[in-house]
């Protein structure tokens, strides 16, 4: 039987989901410098690329709702999501 999860879980998660944050936070940096040392790219350059990113991702965040929100039937909505995921 399953032991159901006590306030200490709940701790332990938290502490799990800092560490993680902290490391993310610390990466994007390092890899700046990587970008920076190994392609020879300029801080321009860096922050063009990550602009980009972010706006794809932003863009593909809204369209996916828009996509789940549509009124397609529902075959229709399976075909067009393995399209997707060849792409």
């Amino acid at each position: 039987m399953k032991k159901p999860l006590s306030y200490t879980h709940t701790i332990y998660a938290s502490y799990i989901g800092y560490l993680t944050q902290a490391i993310v936070n610390n990466f994007a940096p390092l890899l700046f410098l990587t970008f920076a040392s190994e392609f020879s790219l300029t801080l321009d350059k860096i922050t063009l690329l990550t602009r980009i990113i972010g706006h794809q991702v932003t863009l593909e965040h809204f369209t996916y709702d828009l996509y789940h929100r549509s009124f397609l039937p529902q075959g229709i909505v399976s075909r067009l999501e393995g399209c997707f995921e060849l792409c």
